[in-house]
């Protein structure tokens, strides 16, 4: 992208077209503060759309009918039930790329914040939580439908982005919800499947974050988040309340999920982000060992004969689903994942 990135080069523009002086000196603060964010210097709808190489006419029907524009599907859950995606599809896609590319891969987020940055995983989360006598564990219901257009709207002027622009980039990142069927568009909200929500969400609940934080170290404690889980852990005895951090969720537009709050003490299986982290963060060993059993299995007797044996679907993906059990050991066990794929690499999956 040719981000024409010296604000010398707006000033020359504006002054090009004889603009007066004072909006020559606002264009120049306002392209200032974009480029030393290293951010694009977007100024209207139109300038967006020819920045990313679409006619604004066709930019304009995208952004105005973007319902339309994703597919609605079911991911099944790990303990039950099932998850709503909501993918963008064709141009509406490209554009929310755009936007996370030259805009969102910008953005800086602090350590405590572990999902969707490069660089981390779920091991650094759990790491931040081991061998402490007490692991307190929040979940927020439907964390994506809580982040409203108008927060993202919001995220886009903190930025430093105009109105007009900001408005858009809302609209292009968020989808419009629906009320007996008819679009509503002062309900759009994050979609979970767009590639922009990610960042956004993290960005969205910056200030709540902050504020458990703030409350976290008041009462002797660490505070992580990964997505929608929220893990506090320290001391057994201390000022620490439940009630308050649900407060503080509660005012920042979020909501917790009460069924999934966990006080895990030491003397238990304390579990963060599926990893347990009594002495150090390591996989659990039961799922260790459930994988060095499929692969003995497959190994002896082929892959969907083993399938059969123990009444799973022959339906699954199951080279996938084994080689994605391997790859998440292999974050904090290397060495034993190494040795599994040398077993599942022999494996015959054509029968």
């Amino acid at each position: 992208m040719n981000n024409q990135s010296s604000k010398k080069h707006f000033v020359d523009v504006a002054k090009r077209y004889n603009r007066p002086e004072p909006l020559i000196e606002e264009i120049e603060q306002y392209a200032a503060k974009l480029i030393d964010a290293a951010l694009p210097v977007l100024f209207s709808p139109l300038h967006l759309s020819l920045t990313m190489g679409v006619k604004l006419e066709k930019y304009n029907e995208v952004v105005k009918n973007r319902l339309g524009y994703y597919e609605e599907f079911n991911l099944k859950k790990k303990n039950g039930g099932f998850r709503q995606i909501n993918a963008p599809k064709g141009e509406l896609l490209n554009y929310q790329r755009w936007v996370k590319t030259y805009i969102l891969d910008q953005l800086q987020f602090p350590s405590y914040l572990t999902a969707y940055q490069k660089g981390k995983s779920i091991a650094d989360n759990a790491r931040a939580h081991a061998k402490q006598p007490l692991i307190i564990k929040f979940d927020l219901q439907d964390f994506y439908g809580h982040i409203s257009q108008d927060k993202v709207f919001g995220m886009f002027k903190i930025l430093g982005y105009g109105t007009a622009i900001a408005i858009d980039l809302a609209k292009i990142c968020c989808m419009p919800g629906l009320i007996d069927g008819e679009k509503e568009t002062n309900l759009a909200y994050l979609p979970q499947g767009a590639p922009t929500s990610p960042a956004i969400s993290n960005f969205a609940a910056g200030r709540m974050d902050r504020r458990l934080l703030e409350y976290a170290k008041r009462t002797g404690f660490n505070y992580t988040r990964y997505a929608d889980d929220l893990t506090f852990s320290g001391p057994l005895k201390s000022t620490f309340h439940k009630g308050m951090v649900e407060q503080i969720i509660s005012d920042e537009g979020f909501t917790v999920n009460q069924r999934k709050t966990r006080f895990v003490p030491s003397s238990a299986n304390q579990l963060v982000t599926g990893l347990n982290v009594n002495h150090r963060a390591v996989v659990p060993k039961k799922m260790r060992r459930m994988v060095h059993t499929h692969l003995h299995n497959c190994l002896r007797s082929g892959p969907y004969q083993n399938l059969e044996s123990i009444g799973m679907s022959k339906k699954m993906n199951y080279n996938d689903w084994l080689l994605g059990h391997i790859n998440y050991i292999r974050i904090l066990h290397p060495f034993e994942a190494a040795k599994m794929m040398e077993k599942y690499n022999k494996i015959n999956w054509i029968q």
